[in-house]
């Protein structure tokens, strides 16, 4: 399912992203109608935890963040820097984690779900629905299985890896890159990102069509080379016979290293 051919032909993964791109467009406008700053890394985090989640488990397990309050504190589990000493503390401190958890439930006036339970709620919701389109979202891929068996908890703790791989590294990509166009000596870039994307039509959005922007293209690509949310080099395996890479005549069975994007 994350091959491109597959993202750029299946109308779910183009309705997901339109609906969900119009909810964050909506969300910025109403901020800014209210005055004051906007937090735009907090609300590509909202964004970004919404698409992720559609993928991974479908209409009935997305979190719709940026328009419910249900799941939002999903989000800001990813964006907010004090959950990440919760998350060390859960990992390095478990009891005492879990004594602060059932303080927080008393005290608190309106009780919040986290990643580990949405993730949870959402394999159930998944399963409770009627399965008729398996490659809908990696979860009814994983419950439509003919050739193996999944238990819930297995399901549930696999998927949680592609969501929260997912969830983060894309809102903090999306960040760095507005950032990045916003800024006084790339507004020319900016001006002419925004004549292109004017160019598509609202009305029948094609992600094919999108593809093949050539400046959204390279801005995006160049993003991802500066500012990459894997900050490591992942190995890549030279096919039978070899490939020539920027005139570079490569063997086969060799295994260059290359950023993950690439």
């Amino acid at each position: 399912m994350y091959k491109k051919t597959f993202l750029l032909t299946k109308p779910t993964v183009t309705d997901l992203l339109v609906k969900n791109t119009r909810n964050l467009i909506g969300a910025i406008t109403k901020a800014v109608g209210s005055g004051g700053a906007v937090d735009v890394f907090l609300m590509l985090h909202q964004y970004a935890t919404d698409v992720i989640a559609e993928f991974t488990y479908g209409p009935h397990g997305s979190t719709n963040s940026l328009v419910d309050t249900t799941y939002r504190h999903v989000a800001e589990q990813f964006a907010l820097s004090d959950r990440r000493v919760y998350q060390l503390c859960q990992i390095h401190l478990p009891f005492v984690t879990k004594i602060y958890d059932r303080i927080v439930r008393v005290l608190s006036s309106k009780r919040k779900i986290g990643v580990f339970e949405y993730g949870w709620q959402a394999v159930q919701s998944v399963r409770k629905e009627k399965i008729t389109d398996p490659e809908e979202s990696l979860a009814s891929l994983m419950m439509s299985s003919r050739n193996e068996t999944f238990s819930d908890a297995y399901i549930a703790s696999e998927l949680l890896d592609h969501f929260i791989a997912g969830s983060d590294t894309t809102a903090n990509t999306l960040t760095y890159l507005l950032h990045e166009l916003s800024r006084p000596q790339n507004h020319s870039v900016q001006h002419r990102l925004h004549q292109e994307i004017m160019l598509i039509n609202s009305n029948s959005i094609s992600l094919s069509e999108i593809d093949k922007l050539p400046i959204l293209d390279a801005v995006v690509r160049e993003g991802l080379r500066v500012f990459s949310a894997i900050p490591f080099l992942e190995p890549r395996e030279v096919p039978a016979g070899g490939r020539i890479i920027n005139n570079y005549f490569l063997p086969e069975q060799v295994f260059p290293l290359s950023q993950s994007n690439v």
